[in-house]
């Protein structure tokens, strides 16, 4: 799998693209916006398929073959990763996976702009499951991010607590 990130998602401390990268040994992750004239990434990218909703996309589950293709993976807002779609005219010519979730995002942290709209880290472990026909495999990369909103929304939960503490004590 091919992570291309964009800078500013970088230093999201709740980003989820390191994640994914950090639970797939066999994973590159490169930041940057322009990738044309970038000589591993246009290695990686030949056979490779786009993970990236729209027009012509396939289900995951229809890429199962022996030997499953590099998935492209584009990491940041959605208006970012699509910064970086258009930033690299030679995605144009991957073949497009997409799918629709078969649950709502578990990303309670970060607002999502459509239901349909998932973490990266959950569009991989989705993606990876489907294409090689494992899905198991995939679910133990999901737990670190569930622990990580977790933990998120137990601290918004206590800061909300001390603010209305706060505020009625004066």
């Amino acid at each position: 799998m091919l992570i291309l990130q964009h800078p500013r998602e970088r230093r999201k401390a709740i980003g989820t693209a390191r994640m994914a990268h950090l639970g797939l040994p066999n994973s590159e992750l490169h930041c940057g916006i322009e990738f044309e004239y970038h000589e591993r990434v246009r290695a990686l990218v030949a056979g490779a398929v786009l993970l990236f909703p729209g027009p012509g996309t396939v289900p995951p589950a229809a890429l199962r073959h022996d030997t499953p293709p590099v998935l492209v993976v584009l990491d940041g807002t959605w208006s970012q990763a699509r910064a970086l779609y258009w930033s690299n005219p030679f995605l144009h010519a991957l073949p497009r996976v997409g799918f629709v979730p078969p649950r709502p995002s578990e990303y309670l942290i970060r607002r999502e702009p459509a239901p349909h709209c998932v973490s990266t880290i959950e569009a991989v472990a989705y993606a990876l499951g489907e294409i090689e026909g494992e899905a198991f495999r995939f679910a133990p990369l999901l737990e670190p991010f569930r622990q990580m909103v977790a933990w998120q929304c137990r601290y918004d939960e206590r800061a909300r607590a001390e603010a209305v503490g706060a505020s009625g004590s004066r």
